[in-house]
C-alpha cells in the first residue's frame, strides 16, 4: 500500500510525498501541524511565544494531546526576521524540550529577548519542524514551516485589572 495524498469528504486535501505503508497493527492516521501563537508586549520585556501540535478533525484543528515525542531546541530550530524592528535586535533565549500532551511546557516555550527601550516593531519567528508538523499556511498546496509574529512596543495592560471605567468630568 502507498500513501500519495489525503483528502476528506469536503475536498480538503494535503500534499504528501509517496510513502509505502505496511501496518502490522491497527493504524490511526492524522493530518497534523505545529501551531505558533502571535504575541505582543513591551520592548523592555522578554516575550514567550507558545506553540502546540494539532491535528485536523471534522470540526477543525485541535490540540494533539497524544503528542509527547517531538523534541525541539529553540536556538537551533528557530529563525528570526527582524527587518520590521526599529533599532535594537532580539534573539532566541535557548530552551529545549519535548512536547507534553501536545504543547511546550511554560518554561520551555519559544522566548524572545527584549530588544530594549524604544526598539519597537514586529519580528517573525519561523520554526524549522519535521515534515509531519509543517502546514499549508498560505493555502498554495505546499507545506511550510510554521511562523508567528512577535510585536515589541505594545502594552497589553495590567493582569490585575478586571474592569476599567473612565469617567468624564463636565
Amino acid at each position: 500500500m502507498e500513501l500519495t495524498g489525503l483528502a476528506d469528504a469536503d475536498d480538503v486535501s494535503s500534499p504528501q510525498l509517496s510513502v509505502a505503508i505496511a501496518p502490522k497493527f491497527p493504524l490511526e492516521m492524522r493530518y497534523g501541524r505545529l501551531q505558533m501563537e502571535n504575541v505582543y508586549g513591551l520592548e523592555t520585556s522578554d516575550l514567550k511565544m507558545p506553540f502546540q501540535a494539532e491535528f485536523y478533525t471534522s470540526s477543525g484543528f485541535i490540540i494533539n494531546s497524544a503528542d509527547g515525542c517531538w523534541s525541539y531546541n529553540t536556538v537551533a530550530d528557530v529563525a528570526l526576521d527582524q527587518s520590521n524592528l526599529s533599532g535594537g535586535n532580539t534573539s532566541v533565549i535557548g530552551t529545549s524540550g519535548t512536547l507534553l500532551a501536545g504543547a511546550a511546557e511554560e518554561d520551555e516555550q519559544l522566548i524572545l529577548k527584549a530588544p530594549g527601550a524604544n526598539n519597537q516593531g514586529d519580528v517573525i519567528a519561523t520554526f524549522a519542524v519535521p515534515l509531519w508538523l509543517q502546514g499549508d499556511w498560505n493555502q498554495d498546496g505546499f507545506l511550510e514551516n510554521p511562523q508567528a509574529t512577535a510585536t515589541f512596543g505594545v502594552y497589553r495592560g495590567n493582569d490585575r485589572v478586571i474592569y476599567w471605567r473612565e469617567v468624564l468630568n463636565n
